[in-house]
């Protein structure tokens, strides 16, 4: 893990500074993305920082004394084939909330890794959540003009929110994101239970009492 983390650190570095991803993305689309260029950058370094520190703080224990049993992480898996799929369900739970975007009457409240929850705030003693819009790997929001922005694992997406009952991806910008939720473990030093790429796709990480795990952060 180390050593592919160390290679996409550089790669992500001379990428930034060879293509200017977010200098072409303001010069070639429509009003509807320029509202990100700053956030895009803004996420760029910030992203180049996390893998670099991951890089040099994460790695498999190395020393063969693994604990028998431990607290730690496991993975929350999805199936490959779902990775890409946007669509709108029925209201869910709150399980790892993140961040929060109020949009007019509406709040909407990331579910870290699994979707957006739709709350409608017409009376704030009295939250309902209506609807929730799963976009697998998400970590970021913005709202403008009722287009939702944000990222469907690497990828900057864009979806028309005006029918919530039939949201619809309208642009996608692939590799705007190149770190992805498999690489950010909760917790520093940490134990986890190492990513099995034939389980599926990584989403998010859950506590769980692992047996003999050979991964830490």
């Amino acid at each position: 893990m180390l050593v592919r983390l160390l290679v996409q650190a550089l790669q992500t570095i001379q990428w930034v500074l060879v293509n200017d991803v977010p200098g072409k993305i303001c010069a070639s689309q429509t009003n509807i993305l320029i509202v990100t260029c700053v956030y895009l950058i803004v996420m760029k370094l910030r992203i180049i920082i996390d893998i670099l520190a991951l890089a040099f703080l994460s790695s498999c224990n190395t020393n063969n004394k693994y604990p028998t049993e431990i607290e730690g992480y496991a993975p929350i898996y999805i199936k490959k084939s779902e990775q890409y799929s946007i669509d709108s369900k029925a209201a869910q739970p709150f399980e790892n909330p993140g961040k929060i975007y109020r949009y007019g009457n509406t709040t909407f409240q990331m579910e870290i890794g699994k979707g957006i929850h739709v709350i409608n705030m017409i009376d704030p003693k009295n939250p309902t959540k209506i609807k929730f819009i799963a976009v697998p790997g998400c970590t970021e929001i913005s709202i403008k003009n009722n287009f939702l922005f944000t990222n469907n694992f690497e990828d900057l997406v864009t979806i028309n929110i005006a029918d919530l009952n039939s949201i619809s991806e309208v642009a996608r910008s692939k590799g705007v994101f190149p770190v992805g939720i498999d690489n950010q473990i909760p917790e520093q030093n940490a134990y986890f239970e190492c990513i099995d790429p034939a389980k599926g796709v990584v989403i998010g990480w859950k506590k769980a009492i692992l047996q003999n795990p050979k991964c830490r952060f």
